[in-house]
């Protein structure tokens, strides 16, 4: 973890119901307030979900306020930001009031420094119910556990020059009102972009420190790969590892699979591509092919995800020593029964 100083926190209760907001609520130095801001900032900078962004204009609304941010003008500019959060909420809520409702939440604002580098941290997070012992009523609060739902870490590169935007969302795909209408950003890189490097980057290390201790374990990890891309509408490159390689068992057990996973978790900081995003299936739709010598003039060309692998390619070996591969197919077995019947 870097080194981080806190120098303002601000909290606003975010509730679509009410026709405005209301003013920030004063948090006293009797609460446990600052311990739950510290572990959010911890859980925000060690998050491997994020979407790399820049913000389209210095004139949007957001940014007239954060860029001079600082302690003078801190709750005035907190206050205009929370505002502005309310008023995109609800847009966004009579936009798809047919298919979900927005929780009630409150907006986190954080100005902190970071190694010494001025940092602004903006979260919202929802409420989640509780039991109150006095009442004995259900009420809505905020989470002790899984704090931070919608982040965003802005750095500036000198007190009043913004740098790196990087929001992130505990949803799948980072939510269209919080980065293009809340913020008014643009993604850095394309889903295009971030595809292809995904898949390619992780297609290597397969083939790097995979392939050459165990072929049969690349191919199914390479095609569980495959199945996640060709699956997913998103990519959360954290889910991704977890699902393919977390539980995996390999048939060579002098693979390091924890290395493994743990070199593929390292891809989108080496390769700077993101960690959250829509996926491309056409981007990588000429990277899966793949092709296996069998025998002079003769090919096994793998095109894409296959299904239920280890059931329809077995291999073994003859009684004289001779080793061979097994294919299940209908259809091949229909054409090339035809074939050697005209053979003989």
């Amino acid at each position: 973890m870097p080194a981080i100083h806190i120098i303002e926190t601000s909290l606003h209760r975010i509730d679509l119901e009410e026709e405005t907001i209301g003013e920030r609520i004063v948090v006293g130095s009797d609460t446990d307030f600052r311990t739950y801001v510290g572990k959010l900032i911890e859980d925000m900078y060690e998050s491997n979900r994020y979407k790399s962004y820049k913000f389209a204009s210095n004139e949007t609304e957001v940014v007239r306020q954060i860029l001079d941010i600082n302690s003078e003008c801190w709750i005035e500019k907190s206050q205009i930001i929370a505002e502005r959060l309310l008023r995109i909420e609800k847009a966004a809520q009579e936009r798809v009031q047919h298919l979900t409702e927005l929780r009630v939440g409150s907006l986190v604002q954080i100005l902190v420094t970071v190694d010494g580098q001025k940092n602004l941290i903006i979260t919202k997070v929802d409420h989640s119910p509780y039991l109150d012992e006095v009442s004995l009523m259900e009420k809505l609060g905020l989470p002790v556990n899984q704090r931070a739902q919608k982040t965003a870490i802005i750095s500036y590169e000198d007190e009043a020059t913004i740098g790196n935007v990087r929001l992130g969302d505990t949803n799948k795909k980072i939510s269209e009102y919080w980065w293009k209408y809340f913020f008014e950003v643009e993604e850095l890189k394309s889903s295009e972009k971030n595809t292809e490097l995904a898949f390619l980057t992780i297609d290597k290390v397969l083939r790097k420190d995979v392939r050459k201790v165990s072929k049969s374990d690349f191919w199914t990890l390479r095609n569980a790969v495959i199945s996640y891309f060709r699956t997913n509408e998103s990519c959360t490159f954290d889910t991704l590892v977890d699902l393919v390689f977390n539980d995996y068992q390999p048939d060579n057990q002098e693979l390091n699979m924890e290395k493994i996973k743990q070199q593929i978790l390292a891809l989108p900081e080496k390769y700077k591509f993101d960690s959250q995003f829509d996926i491309s299936p056409s981007s990588i739709k000429a990277k899966i092919k793949d092709q296996i010598k069998l025998a002079e003039n003769l090919e096994l060309k793998i095109t894409g995800e296959i299904n239920n692998l280890s059931s329809l390619i077995d291999t073994g070996e003859a009684e004289n020593g001779r080793k061979y591969i097994r294919i299940f197919s209908e259809t091949g077995y229909a054409e090339f029964n035809k074939t050697l019947e005209v053979a003989e």
